[in-house]
């Protein structure tokens, strides 16, 4: 059997440097990756003390036995805990390390413990080996016992993972059952092959496996900062939740002007600059704790308040002062956010995405924010919660409520179209307006069910009240913009009018002028088709400072809408007035029907007259009505 050491020896060089490797490169602190630390560390003593022994027994007169038996022993408890770790590691796959996981695993471990009764009193038993007057090392009647058992978690683990194959990754069920059948393998053969010590190898192959697809340190590390990357956070996030120790805070941060520096200096110099930003970051929390989430975005896992109140003062210091770029002074600044007690978010998804709506409420707020989260900004992400929620039910029993709001014309003296707006009633919420679902809608992808069952309602509204059309000439349609991400938009808009018997030339779409400069392509053809239909086409929102004037030229739009922040310029600075009047007659120049957006009061509708736009539509005539009080004010 001394001869055949020199598998054990190659074991025990491979266990090695895979410990060395995981203490050099950290992981995610998952609970998957501390128990596999410890199948490393457990494999290890055990090849090594599989070692020692062999040496011991070869050569009985050279040892005590009082040694052989301790070292026999301690080789034989290694032994029983490799096998029990590792089902525990395999349920921590799947994260069923949880109390209601608790009776399946004492269940399980029944096994470990009636091995261990037996080892602990083997001094006195003999059951596993004893040694004899000479001092030979006898194997004793249970000692077949140590392969079975081995074979049994096996066989207990094959059994879990198939249970729990869809709660793990694919990738992760295969390195199971290859690390199952190595062993398997190697166990068979040790087992009939007593000359031939080969679990120790197994052991070793059998964890490469694992750490190149499972634990692979490198896995979750994003390539530029060396930080882990969203992956690891959404891991590192669920390890805390399931272990039920949460993190005292958590800090995100934004940078604002990293892709300007792109622009200006290059994509090489924004890579310098983020990397720093990482490496001031990683000395503030430790690398474990810093994570780089997306892009330019980054996260720290603060477990208490000193560690908390460290990093922001770090954060604030280092996008207070300038940076060198390219021998220039440059000013980086971040929208940092800073949120106490993130247990209130139950799970991983939940908070991580909170920390995205927090983070777009930063970013709206100007460049070089800090916000401190409070239960206000909570309670209006709960808010918005509860509307994505109730966004659902809303589409399938098409619970929007349609109102119209009359459009004036001042050459008929009387209004002669209508805009569609849509409302939406919660439960417990009361009134919606549409400024606040509508993105929602768009950030959840359920725009296009929300379009569509307006445009039904709508439909619906003019079958039911034909008359009607006698008064208003078309109705307008507002288009939300992430929709034309949709190839079959038009088709779909002008199967649903015609599906009662409605032209399509009673309809007016609108699109404002941020989309029409944005989808620029995808709006030629969606264009092209509405119009063959014979709809027609409003560009909304001029002026509201987006638009490209190639682009609204290429289009044929029948009506151009200017924006009421204009009409509200106009009447407090006389520039601005001279600008409106200048627009106004460009628009009708170019053969426009001209909208002004946004009237209120006597004054505006003095100045609207006085400069001939073509219609007027605001609070002035009337606020958006609901279907009977419009039919009342129409008919």
């Amino acid at each position: 059997m001394l001869s055949n050491i020199d598998y054990e020896v190659c074991a025990l060089i491979i266990l090695i440097m895979i410990l060395a490797l995981l203490k050099v490169e950290n992981n995610v602190r998952t609970f998957s990756n501390k128990i596999f630390l410890f199948i490393v560390i457990f494999g290890i003593f055990d090849v090594f003390l599989d070692i020692i022994s062999t040496v011991m027994v070869s050569f009985p007169k050279l040892y005590p036995a009082f040694w052989q038996d301790i070292c026999l022993w301690v080789f034989y408890a290694f032994q029983l805990l490799l096998p029990f770790t590792f089902f525990l590691y395999v349920t921590s796959l799947h994260n069923s390390l949880k109390k209601k996981s608790l009776p399946v695993i004492f269940l399980c471990s029944i096994f470990f413990i009636i091995m261990t009764v037996i080892l602990i009193t083997n001094k006195f038993t003999g059951l596993l080996f004893s040694f004899d007057s000479s001092g030979t090392y006898v194997r004793g009647p249970f000692y077949p016992f140590i392969y079975i058992y081995g074979l049994i978690y096996m066989i207990i683990v094959l059994i879990d993972a198939y249970i729990h194959k869809k709660f793990m990754q694919k990738k992760y069920f295969i390195a199971i059952i290859e690390f199952m059948i190595i062993n398997i393998v190697t166990v068979l053969v040790q087992f009939f092959r007593n000359d031939i010590l080969l679990t120790g190898l197994g052991i070793a192959i059998a964890l490469i496996a694992l750490l190149i697809t499972v634990n692979n340190p490198y896995e979750m590390v994003d390539s530029l900062t060396g930080l882990f990357d969203a992956s690891g956070l959404k891991e590192s996030l669920t390890h805390c939740y399931n272990m039920h120790s949460g993190v005292c805070h958590i800090i995100v941060i934004a940078c604002d002007n990293v892709k300007r520096i792109n622009l200006v200096f290059g994509f090489e110099e924004g890579s310098k600059q983020i990397k720093a930003i990482a490496d001031m970051l990683k000395k503030s929390v430790g690398k474990k704790n810093a994570f780089r989430f997306v892009g330019d975005r980054f996260v720290l896992l603060c477990h208490d308040d000193k560690q908390y109140s460290n990093a922001v003062e770090n954060i604030k210091t280092y996008f207070s002062k300038p940076h060198k770029i390219n021998g220039i002074d440059a000013k980086l600044s971040a929208c940092v956010c800073c949120i106490p007690n993130p247990q209130i978010h139950k799970t991983p998804e939940k908070l991580l995405d909170f920390l995205d709506y927090i983070v777009g409420r930063a970013k709206k707020m100007g460049n070089g924010t800090l916000l401190y989260v409070d239960r206000e900004i909570e309670a209006q992400y709960f808010r918005r919660r509860k509307i994505e929620e109730y966004l659902y039910k809303a589409v399938e029993q098409k619970l929007f409520e349609v109102y119209f709001q009359p459009i004036y014309s001042t050459k008929s003296g009387c209004f002669e179209s209508a805009e569609i707006l849509v409302r939406l009633r919660h439960p417990t919420l009361g009134m919606i307006s549409p400024s606040e679902f509508i993105p929602i809608a768009e950030s959840n992808g359920e725009i296009n069910q929300v379009q569509n069952c307006i445009l039904h309602k709508a439909c619906e509204f003019i079958n039911e009240w034909p008359e009607i059309l006698t008064k208003i000439n078309y109705f307008k349609f507002n288009m939300s913009p992430a929709i034309f991400l949709n190839t079959n938009l038009s088709e779909d808009i002008i199967k649903i009018i015609k599906s009662y018997d409605i032209s399509p030339s009673v309809f007016q779409f609108e699109i404002t002028e941020t989309t029409a400069t944005v989808y620029e392509k995808e709006l030629m053809l969606w264009v092209k088709n509405i119009k063959n239909e014979g709809a027609g086409l409003c560009l909304d929102d001029f002026g509201s400072g987006f638009a490209n004037l190639n682009v609204i030229m290429k289009l044929p739009f029948d009506v151009i809408k200017i924006d009421r922040s204009m009409l509200i310029d106009a009447l407090l600075d006389k520039k601005s007035k001279v600008l409106y009047e200048s627009i106004v007659k460009m628009i009708r120049h170019l053969g426009f029907t001209v909208v002004s957006e946004g009237a209120e009061t006597e004054e505006d509708i003095e100045f609207l007259h006085s400069i001939n736009v073509d219609c007027i539509q605001g609070y002035y005539y009337s606020k958006p009505l609901p279907p009977d009080d419009f039919v009342k004010l129409i008919l």
